[in-house]
């Protein structure tokens, strides 16, 4: 907010009505409020008279004064000290005129009746004081119950909502139904225009609180401390948290309704929570567009510190067969070139799943994963996977046990087929050569799980879910494994995709287990 700004963002809504007590009106518009507490007094006293009147043959005159003393407390305890003076007036002069002798004359017989009128008097202020001042309390402790309760059911929900828009809106429609009229939100450094609610008759425009802003622009140009404004119709009010002005929150009503001096205490105690809610946000927004600017930063790094390795070494392994085979000064014999081609062909499928991997991660990023669910038989499915594995698992005990009468799972044949590779592969390439693996398939909760466990070293407990992380590559000893890092990390998208999940865990004697479940199909 500064004399370069042209723009301000600006959120409107409307109330229904304020938590206080309306603020005074025109005359004529109050004039039956104000009259009626005393219309009902003065009907208290007609039947305080009237019960006096069927009292009178069995009571003395002077007792007759407690009948009416009880339209006194009445009107004190519900209208206040106005109408309770007044009703003690009424009182006094209907039991002077009606039951003291002489009786129809405003004249006092005895000395006695002049005492009793006299201490009617005394007993009708006090009680009217007393009962007034006990009114007064009971109206400020229910206001202050209202204020707090209102402050608490606002910070609720200011605190519920996890967008800067959806606070504002948040803020501006719940101040504008504690005090009613319209509530206004401008944020400094804004760039837009956002208006919301519905209008109220009386209520500023836009335009109008724009102008509002002019004075607060230039004391803010003159480096002057912005302070609360208010004026008929209107009042304003600056959001301000950790000394740095955010914005002002600003609540419009009709000129004929006034703020009391408790409404504008309420604006500040709920410009100091959104003030504080709205910083709370902007602090929380940048830890995670610093924490995203990390990660982002890590997985750079990590991606490029596993293309130097994972594309550099298996080409240099193919270049270097290439120039072997090339070199016509070279003795080799058939055998020995047959087994230089096998290893070229084998650093090729490393560079070529490598390349794969990183295209899949791509697809599963951008969101343009095609998933095509279908009914897939599991054994197909395996067999499929241990076929691609090929001479990999040569020499390795290898079990594989499939439920009976397990069922179809609805899946994208390829994508599962990929999961299947990827973990094999794994349990491959982290395991001694010459230990076991074993590959089960069992129906379990509406879901079928596959399961592949390995007689290797397992998984450090704190590592189990990391390890689904893109780029995450556990350590032996004091070296990095081999691996790209993204294996896993492409077996839990594939799996999600197609409405199922991917967990590991460690084998009570040994070893790391992974368990892929997908829907099963519905047997009908």
């Amino acid at each position: 907010m500064n004399d370069t700004q042209v723009k301000v963002e600006t959120l409107m809504a409307a109330g229904n009505g304020p938590i206080f007590a309306a603020a005074p009106r025109k005359l004529l518009t109050r004039l039956p409020i104000l009259l009626g507490p005393y219309v009902i007094s003065f009907a208290m006293v007609l039947v305080a008279t009237g019960v006096a009147y069927l009292a009178d043959r069995l009571v003395a005159p002077a007792s007759l004064a407690t009948i009416y003393l009880s339209a006194v407390v009445f009107s004190a305890l519900r209208y206040g000290w106005g109408p309770s003076l007044a009703t003690g007036i009424l009182s006094i002069t209907a039991w002077d005129f009606l039951f003291i002798p002489p009786v129809y004359h405003f004249e006092v017989g005895s000395p006695e009746d002049l005492l009793a009128m006299a201490l009617f008097c005394i007993v009708a202020v006090v009680v009217s004081e007393l009962v007034s001042q006990i009114r007064s309390k009971t109206a400020t402790i229910k206001l202050q119950a209202d204020t707090t309760a209102a402050l608490f059911a606002f910070y609720r929900e200011i605190t519920s909502v996890d967008t800067e828009e959806a606070l504002s809106r948040t803020i501006a429609r719940q101040v504008a139904g504690l005090l009613g009229g319209q509530a206004a939100l401008q944020w400094s450094g804004a760039d837009g225009l956002i208006t919301g609610g519905e209008p109220v008759s009386g209520a500023a425009s836009d335009t109008e609180l724009r102008d509002l802003m002019v004075q607060w622009r230039a004391e803010q140009a003159a480096g002057l401390r912005l302070r609360p404004s208010c004026r008929p119709g209107a009042c304003l009010v600056p959001l301000r948290a950790s000394g740095a002005l955010l914005g002002v929150l600003a609540v419009f009503r009709p000129a004929t309704s006034p703020f009391l001096p408790a409404e504008f205490d309420l604006l500040h105690a709920l410009a100091d929570q959104a003030a504080h809610a709205a910083e709370r946000m902007r602090l929380t927004a940048q830890v995670q567009q610093v924490q995203a600017q990390a990660e982002t930063e890590r997985l750079r790094n990590a991606l490029l510190t596993s293309i130097s390795h994972d594309l550099r070494t298996p080409l240099a392994t193919i270049m270097g067969v290439h120039s072997v085979l090339l070199d016509a000064n070279a003795d080799n014999s058939p055998a020995e070139r047959q087994e230089l081609l096998a290893g070229a062909q084998e650093e090729a499928d490393r560079l070529d799943r490598f390349i794969g991997n990183l295209l899949d991660m791509t697809r599963l990023e951008a969101g343009g994963l095609r998933c095509k669910r279908e009914a897939v038989e599991v054994a197909d499915v395996m067999d499929a996977a241990l076929d691609r594995v090929g001479a990999a698992r040569t020499g390795r005990p290898l079990a594989i046990a499939v439920a009976p009468d397990l069922p179809m799972v609805m899946a994208d044949y390829l994508l599962m087929e990929q999961i299947l590779f990827n973990l094999l592969d794994n349990a491959l390439k982290h395991t001694p050569p010459g230990t076991a693996l074993s590959v089960s398939a069992m129906f379990q909760d509406g879901q079928v799980q596959i399961s592949i466990e390995d007689a290797g070293p397992g998984i450090p407990p704190d590592a189990l879910e990391a390890i689904f992380d893109k780029f995450s590559r556990l350590r032996a000893g004091d070296a990095k494994r081999t691996g790209t890092g993204l294996g896993l990390a492409i077996c839990r998208g594939f799996a999600q995709a197609m409405g199922g999940g991917i967990s590991a865990g460690n084998r009570a004697g040994g070893g790391a287990v992974f368990r892929l479940r997908l829907p099963a199909c519905d047997p009908s």
